[in-house]
């Protein structure tokens, strides 16, 4: 898996907008997410946090911030919905959304 720090402003620039979401979201990566409207800066700073509470982050630790109300009541309730999903899957549904959001297959703890 690439990591943000290893990815070059050129390499960026010609890089797909999923890749880069993915470094974006990675816990591990100190990141200022900034994008036009419509950019999908909200799936990449709830994807964010959910990976921060995957990875063992307590949720009052995490600071995130928004530039509008709305765009973090929308964060907000798409967590919630996330969290809500994952509690009624199915082991198999469980896996397959983790392992979209990590972009691995999760670890036991994780599940």
């Amino acid at each position: 898996m690439l990591h943000a720090h290893e990815i070059s402003p050129a390499q960026a620039a010609s890089t797909e907008p999923n890749i880069l979401q993915a470094l974006a979201a990675d816990p591990e990566a100190n990141v200022f997410v900034a994008a036009a409207a419509a950019a999908a800066k909200t799936k990449v700073l709830t994807d964010r946090y959910l990976r921060l509470l995957l990875a063992g982050n307590p949720a009052p630790s995490i600071l995130c911030i928004t530039y509008t109300q709305a765009a973090a009541h929308e964060m907000l309730a798409r967590i919630k919905k996330r969290l809500k999903a994952w509690f009624l899957a199915d082991q198999t549904a469980l896996e397959a959304d983790l392992n979209k959001l990590l972009q691995r297959p999760p670890a036991a703890a994780e599940l």
